[in-house]
């Protein structure tokens, strides 16, 4: 009956320190939760901005044929320059894009980075109770957690699909040869930025959430499958609006 279970004299070291891992894990996005600053008018900002995003996609130019009408275009170029993909396929030179690849890619650096160090100084038992800088370390990257679960997926998405397909007559790249020289530098960071982004999307949809009905927390919600779904649609309308270009 005990097959399943290791005693504690039959634990390896790997056991040890993935529990250890796992306990610290919970523990510190447990700490983020309770410290984020998020207020309710922030969170509705954000919640509004996220669904303009979503709509967005409804009224694309790729689906001009479908809105030609003069309230359409109405709508439609109000929204256009909220998005971050319209600065992006509309850009004049690859400037843009280069600019917002590195700066995707360094903020998730930055972001695994500084969680992984406050796992360290946990598990080394560094934390100074009343620390002034880990207080405010800890609101940062609460804060950034909840933005990177509302506004941030469309338009980082959108930078690094565009860095994994490229076409020589795109206007995203301009200049830049596909599949030649510096592209391939750009593909490297693209690819590694994409797996930072999702593996830090996915920690925060899986543990950086709230249940308690009587909690504080402006996001606190009963257990759905709507934040699954939002990430679904997120993840697969910019890349097809990417491999779409052409209509452009």
């Amino acid at each position: 009956m005990l097959k399943g279970k290791k005693h504690a004299n039959e634990e390896t070291a790997w056991d040890r320190f993935m529990w250890s891992c796992k306990t610290q894990t919970f523990s510190l996005i447990h700490e983020l939760l309770q410290t984020q600053p998020t207020p309710a008018w922030l969170y509705m900002i954000l919640i509004v901005l996220e669904s303009i995003q979503l709509l967005w996609y409804s009224v694309h130019s790729n689906y001009a044929f479908l809105w030609n009408s003069p309230s359409g275009t109405v709508f439609q170029d109000a929204i256009k320059y909220l998005q971050f993909d319209a600065f992006l396929h509309l850009s004049t030179s690859g400037a843009f894009f280069t600019a917002a690849l590195h700066a995707a890619f360094g903020l998730q650096v930055f972001v695994v980075l500084l969680f992984l160090g406050l796992l360290l100084s946990r598990a080394a038992k560094l934390k100074k109770k009343g620390s002034t800088f880990l207080t405010y370390t800890l609101k940062v990257l609460g804060l950034y957690m909840v933005v990177n679960n509302t506004i941030l997926g469309i338009p980082f998405l959108n930078v690094f699909y565009s860095a994994l397909y490229c076409q020589d007559d795109d206007k995203i790249h301009d200049s830049i040869t596909c599949y030649s020289g510096i592209y391939w530098l750009h593909l490297a960071i693209g690819v590694m930025g994409l797996v930072l982004f999702l593996g830090v999307t996915l920690l925060v949809q899986t543990l950086f959430i709230e249940r308690n009905p009587f909690s504080s927390i402006p996001f606190s919600s009963p257990l759905t499958r709507i934040d699954l779904l939002k990430l679904v649609f997120k993840i697969a309308l910019p890349l097809y609006i990417v491999l779409d270009y052409q209509v452009f």
